[in-house]
């Protein structure tokens, strides 16, 4: 199984200390209500979200509840938000960030009301050159969906594709302005396809749709934007120009796949992409349509989640980097667990809470019980502790155990 390539470190990470608190004026007996403001209210990376909650709430000693956050609308996130901390709501935990003014916005809301604001699979690509948001002390940092630089994810489907004998490829994506690694990987893909095919004058690989053609502009990806299935009048242009094989470096299955069979090219033209839904798992598999997927593990709330109960009791770390001039010091990298084979399938649904089928909390990395050692009161507890276990989380880990 080909792998992401692992995070090497995060730039301007402080010398750590041998101690963990800076302070801890509070203690876990306190309770307090912890917003999550998700993008979705369906599907596995929510239904394991709430299990996996569920099972560790009692012994963190906290409550929560979920909002549904907007991908467009800035102001209504906010508005929620504002309401939930005004309700008495202790901390923001979001997988959105519209823009570093909305951003900023809620930042001083939660100030406001003395809470503290984190993010969960998000990157904050346009708030994370803001030092005014990166350097607040109640900012308390986020957990990724993946790497923040989207060449690897291209590297890696660049990879999948030299090893399969689809050659006619189409790149596709969602927007930029809010999901940047996209065409990152799209362009790193077309990069080392270019490179490949100098070197591989009898094996080429040819990118089919390119927007150069049409704009001038530079991109070889097309944007499926945000809503809705895959055009049939554009798949029928990739048929008509010897498509093989789709590369979808965002979540685009359950948009693709239906246009695929309906057209009748389920059998004709592979698909490889990210993320996961259910619904697409019969059309999965070595022999099957679908030959990737792949997220981060939903167990990487657990960052977000103790750096707020961390910063509500006053127990917080005393290693946690400054962050740096790419804002990136407060940030884990939470990798994907890619999928690309029968095995690892058969590994997911026994041993990972979000391929399982059930996304049961038996299936959890780490239990309540055990994550306790890692808030800031108890003993030898650190950031850096914390940072470790997210690291320890990789594909070999999460799949196999290993």
């Amino acid at each position: 199984m080909n792998k992401l390539l692992k995070t090497l470190g995060i730039a301007g990470m402080a010398a750590v200390s041998t101690f963990a608190l800076a302070s801890c004026d509070g203690t876990n007996s306190d309770k307090p209500m912890i917003t999550i403001g998700c993008y979705m209210t369906r599907g596995n990376t929510y239904e394991s979200l709430i299990n996996y909650l569920d099972s560790i709430k009692d012994d963190l000693n906290f409550e929560y509840e979920t909002v549904l956050v907007s991908q467009t609308d800035a102001n209504a996130n906010l508005s929620e938000f504002q309401t939930r901390l005004e309700a008495g709501s202790k901390a923001i935990i979001t997988m959105m960030d519209n823009s570093s003014e909305n951003t900023k916005a809620i930042l001083d809301a939660c100030k406001s009301a003395d809470a503290y604001l984190a993010g969960w699979q998000l990157d904050f690509n346009n708030s994370r050159n803001t030092p005014e948001i990166m350097n607040d002390d109640h900012f308390l940092g986020t957990a990724t969906d993946g790497d923040v630089d989207g060449k690897g994810l291209g590297e890696y489907f660049f990879y999948q594709l030299v090893a399969s004998e689809n050659r006619n490829i189409v790149l596709t994506r969602t927007p930029v302005y809010a999901y940047p690694t996209g065409k990152q990987a799209t362009d790193e893909f077309k990069r080392l396809a270019d490179a490949y095919n100098e070197e591989h004058p009898d094996d080429q690989f040819n990118i089919i749709y390119a927007n150069a053609k049409e704009t001038g502009s530079e991109d070889y990806s097309y944007d499926m934007g945000f809503g809705g299935a895959l055009a049939a009048t554009e798949l029928q242009k990739w048929v008509a120009e010897g498509c093989d094989a789709i590369v979808a470096v965002n979540s685009l299955a359950n948009r693709i796949y239906p246009t695929l069979s309906s057209e009748g090219q389920a059998d004709n033209i592979d698909l490889y992409t990210v993320g996961w839904d259910e619904g697409i798992l019969p059309y999965f598999g070595e022999d099957k349509t679908i030959k990737t997927e792949g997220q981060s593990c939903v167990e990487t709330i657990v960052y977000p989640l103790i750096m707020c109960l961390n910063a509500i009791r006053g127990c917080e770390f005393t290693d946690i980097p400054e962050s740096g001039a790419d804002g990136m010091g407060k940030f884990v990298i939470g990798q994907r667990i890619m999928v690309d084979s029968d095995a690892d399938i058969a590994a997911g649904a026994e041993n990972c809470m979000i391929y399982s089928g059930d996304y049961s909390a038996s299936r959890a990395l780490i239990s309540g019980e055990d994550l306790v050692a890692y808030l800031g009161s108890s003993e030898g507890a650190s950031w850096a502790k914390l940072k470790g276990l997210i690291d320890s989380w990789d594909e070999e880990y999460v799949l196999y155990r290993q």
